[in-house]
């Protein structure tokens, strides 16, 4: 699944952040942000879900599967949501892998 490049820059533009401070945040590169803002590449489930809970928004609001920013994920653990991030995502040997790790 595609991220929602729009979405994302909304997010990181409402919150005055450049993608150097959005990079700084998640722990990764700036050059991945800016990959991620132009179609150029997808986030793996792991920063899927560190960009869902840094925005508090669901990871299918990133991925325009809804329009409900809300998010869910306050409900669940996070190793919940790390599975259902990856099942989202279509990896389902991520969320084998979290099942079977935990």
């Amino acid at each position: 699944m595609q991220l929602e490049a729009s979405r994302l820059i909304q997010l990181r533009n409402e919150r005055q952040l450049s993608q150097i401070d959005l990079a700084n945040q998640l722990g990764i590169g700036p050059n991945q942000i800016s990959r991620y803002e132009t179609g150029q590449n997808t986030p793996g489930a792991e920063i899927l879900f560190d960009l869902a809970t840094f925005f508090d928004v669901s990871a299918d609001y990133l991925l325009g599967l809804t329009d409900t920013r809300r998010n869910f994920s306050r409900e669940l653990s996070e190793l919940e949501s790390r599975i259902l991030v990856a099942l989202r995502h279509g990896d389902r040997l991520e969320a084998i892998r979290l099942i079977v790790v935990s």
